[in-house]
């Protein structure tokens, strides 16, 4: 079995911020506008496999574009006392994957114990290169972090509550169990130095390392 599916959403009347905007009488000042617009479309298309009961493999692809106009409100109201804004924009939407596969699948060990992977590998988010005085250095959004990969593992039981639902006479489970994130320890980056003048231009940062924890779920 092989879904696919298409979304195509366009979006209008986005609040964006003019830095060209004229006063009256000629002054230079700063506007805020509802012409702006952003564009998103995604293909995906997956395989699911089911090889015994319990046992389920899938598969998914999936490419996005996204564009849109980068002077919008939410992009430059950020929390700092003087925001950068920068000249009128419309291009590469910081949310912009092109290519992305991700696979997972459920197996039924012995003891009842289930183990769930999954491996999530897509192309790098874009970043802006930008100059001394935070102006563009370059194609806006024309860089792009290193390709993200992690494999995340699952293993856990689950159990039912022997005193919770007798009233409704519908059963309450938990599920018990640990993860890790990203086994592997691939470096999947955060942060990058995006000055061009700064001699660190292009090394990547903030690498998001191997993570363990416990599950607890209350399922119905």
């Amino acid at each position: 079995m092989t879904p696919r599916g298409y979304l195509d959403s366009h979006t209008t009347y986005l609040f964006d911020v003019d830095p060209s905007t004229a006063a009256p009488g000629g002054a230079p000042s700063m506007g805020l506008t509802n012409t702006g617009s952003a564009h998103y479309r995604e293909l995906e298309a997956t395989v699911h496999y089911t090889l015994r009961e319990h046992d389920q493999v899938s598969a998914s692809y999936i490419w996005n574009r996204a564009r849109g106009d980068l002077n919008s409100l939410s992009n430059v109201a950020i929390p700092f006392a003087a925001p950068v804004i920068r000249p009128y924009v419309y291009g590469m939407l910081p949310s912009d994957v092109p290519n992305r596969v991700v696979a997972w699948g459920i197996f039924a060990l012995p003891c009842k114990l289930m183990f769930g992977p999954l491996a999530d590998n897509h192309s790098g988010f874009p970043y802006s290169a930008v100059d001394v005085g935070q102006e563009y250095g370059g194609v806006p959004n024309g860089q792009r972090f290193s390709e993200y990969f992690s494999l995340d593992l699952k293993l856990y039981r689950q159990f039912r509550l022997p005193f919770f639902g007798k009233e409704s006479g519908k059963a309450h489970h938990i599920r018990l169990g640990v993860y890790t994130l990203n086994v592997t320890s691939h470096n999947n980056f955060g942060a990058v130095y995006n000055k061009v003048t700064s001699p660190n231009f292009g090394r990547f940062a903030g690498v998001l390392y191997r993570h363990e924890g416990a599950v607890i779920e209350l399922v119905d």
